[in-house]
């Protein structure tokens, strides 16, 4: 209207508005971690249907409804019409996005769910030569670990080979083969070889100073693998959320800007509920305490001493991780913890090979690759044919 001439204002009012639909809901993918959501999916089956009134009030005439004008509802058919029909046709989805798809453990956990790749690595263990004789005899009972880095647990990740007995330069032909969302986010395989004594791994209290001391001869391979697995977790208190949703839904509002709309649901919820609480305290008489026996005080009694007494007696618990209970635990750490301190097997060497470096998607290559963390006082072995460095070296 104008301010100056108040017969001349006009008045609009839109009520009276519908939307109807049917919309289907698609909880997807699902994780086995928290929140066990990774998005969701909406779709609408059908064409929708919107409607409303509109009223106009104009100066010296009775408000009247624009839908009883002629041509009016073909209007409203030639705007809204094409934006329901895309709406309604199936399979036309709104994909919600709840965890953030870029994150590498995001990427594994969601593995093969719908667009989302899948990546197969086959790994041929054939060999080893020149290794450290563990044996009193001269030999060593080899067998090789082969862990591929990623989010899963560690044992769905684990290769072993078979135990081959009383050798230097065991032939295994083993074949193993590891699935991968992307093989930018991964690719990096450790693989170490154990002398065999003969032990199965048994469930036993481990000792962190044992554990630490079997590690110290491939601490370099301790640190890339602790790297690799603090990139792949995914916690309780560190969820890789989608930035949209984490700004929508659960970030905190910024001081000088108005909440968002969740964040005025929630807080409208919890007024409710605390007035809904008070009221019932002032309204109702209050609940009278149920009377105890004898029996039951007596027993409370005895209960509340024993918690005494047993937080005074118990020992502050042992951390079991190297490094921190708080943080992760590499697969270098649960390899070597395994199978040097649960099994009582001796570590005969160790390496990482990152195959995006020397492998292409399609093709097969054969290498061999040097083991460090050998044992100490390793001796050379003598070749009567010749003397060369390579054949010096622990392989």
């Amino acid at each position: 209207g104008v301010s100056m001439l108040p017969n001349c204002r006009v008045e609009c009012e839109v009520s009276e508005m519908q939307f109807v639909a049917v919309i289907r809901i698609r909880i997807r993918p699902l994780i086995p971690r928290l929140p066990l959501v990774a998005g969701v999916s909406v779709s609408v089956l059908g064409v929708p249907v919107i409607d409303a009134a509109a009223y106009v009030k104009v100066p010296f005439l009775p408000k009247f409804d624009l839908g009883s004008f002629p041509g009016f509802g073909l209007l409203k058919k030639v705007i809204t019409g094409p934006m329901l029909n895309v709406a309604g046709r199936y399979p036309a989805v709104a994909h919600i996005p709840i965890l953030d798809f870029s994150h590498p453990a995001v990427k594994q956990l969601t593995m093969g769910s719908k667009d989302t790749g899948q990546h197969v690595i086959t790994v041929r263990v054939k060999g080893a030569r020149n290794l450290h004789a563990a044996d009193w005899g001269g030999a060593s009972d080899p067998y090789a670990v082969l862990v591929m880095a990623g989010e899963a647990v560690y044992e769905t990740r684990q290769r072993q080979t078979s135990v081959v007995q009383s050798t230097l330069n065991p032939r295994w032909e083993a074949e193993f083969t590891f699935t991968l969302s992307d093989i930018e986010d991964a690719g990096e395989i450790m693989i170490a070889v154990f002398d065999s004594d003969g032990t199965s791994l048994m469930s036993k209290a481990i000792d962190p100073k044992k554990v630490l001391e079997n590690l110290r001869p491939v601490m370099h391979f301790q640190k890339r693998s602790l790297e690799l697995a603090e990139r792949f977790q995914l916690g309780v208190t560190d969820i890789p959320w989608d930035p949209a949703f984490h700004k929508l839904c659960l970030s905190a509002t910024p001081p000088g800007k108005p909440p968002s709309m969740i964040t005025q649901i929630r807080r409208k919820l919890t007024a409710a509920r605390k007035a809904d609480v008070s009221h019932r305290a002032a309204t109702e008489p209050p609940v009278l305490p149920r009377p105890r026996t004898e029996a039951q005080r007596k027993k409370e009694k005895d209960h509340a001493k024993k918690k005494v007494k047993a937080e005074k007696t118990t020992a502050p618990t042992k951390c079991t991780s190297v490094e921190d209970s708080k943080k992760v635990t590499s697969d270098v750490e649960r390899c070597v913890r395994n199978q040097t301190v649960a099994a009582d097997n001796d570590l005969l060497g160790m390496t990482m090979v990152d195959f995006k470096s020397i492998l292409e998607p399609g093709k097969t290559v054969t290498m061999w690759f040097s083991l460090d963390g050998c044992p100490s006082g390793y001796r050379k072995l003598e070749s009567e044919a010749e003397e060369e460095e390579e054949e010096d070296e622990e392989e």
